[in-house]
């Protein structure tokens, strides 16, 4: 079995982050008694005012996104992210992205970066997290609207242990529109 770069590892778990996503919120609507109506069951039909939390870990620390099942089309996606530091720092995020995912060439796994965000960055130590806020115009670079379709958000930070220091990303799932 072939071994999975560490790009698409990434993709991968954001992937199953937003399955995990959506079917905690199907299944919260369907205990509500709120089930979407027959024919209807996409993620934006869900209600999920307070949002699910989706954790992914860094060397030194986690990143917690508050995410919601779907957001309409034609609205800004706006997501928070709590930083946190187990050790040393985490400074970040430092780039952000919006990537497309989808089947390739020859059914591989491919990405295409639909855009580029400017994000506020904060550095935060031990017993100390931070919140800091994403958004997403759900444009492309050109400015056009992208289509309703599951995109991946994608944060870089760094970090310090006092041992090493480098770069990691944590990736989150949104569903734009139905």
């Amino acid at each position: 079995m072939r071994q999975l770069s560490p790009a698409r590892a990434l993709t991968l778990r954001a992937f199953w982050a937003f399955w995990a996503v959506w079917a905690i919120g199907f299944i919260g609507g369907l205990a509500a008694g709120c089930a979407p109506a027959p024919g209807s069951m996409g993620p934006s039909t869900l209600a999920a005012p307070a949002g699910v939390a989706v954790t992914q870990d860094l060397p030194n620390g986690r990143v917690q996104f508050r995410l919601q099942p779907g957001y309409p089309g034609g609205t800004a996606v706006t997501i928070p992210a709590t930083v946190t530091a187990t050790r040393g720092s985490v400074t970040g995020p430092v780039t952000a992205r919006v990537l497309a995912s989808g089947i390739g060439e020859r059914g591989a796994a491919s990405e295409k970066l639909v855009r580029d965000l400017v994000p506020a960055s904060v550095t935060v130590t031990p017993g100390q997290p931070r919140t800091v806020t994403v958004s997403w115009d759900g444009r492309d670079t050109k400015g056009a609207p992208v289509p309703s379709d599951a995109y991946v958000i994608v944060l870089e930070f760094r970090f310090e242990d006092g041992t090493r220091s480098g770069t990691a990303s944590a990736a989150a799932t949104v569903q734009l529109g139905p």
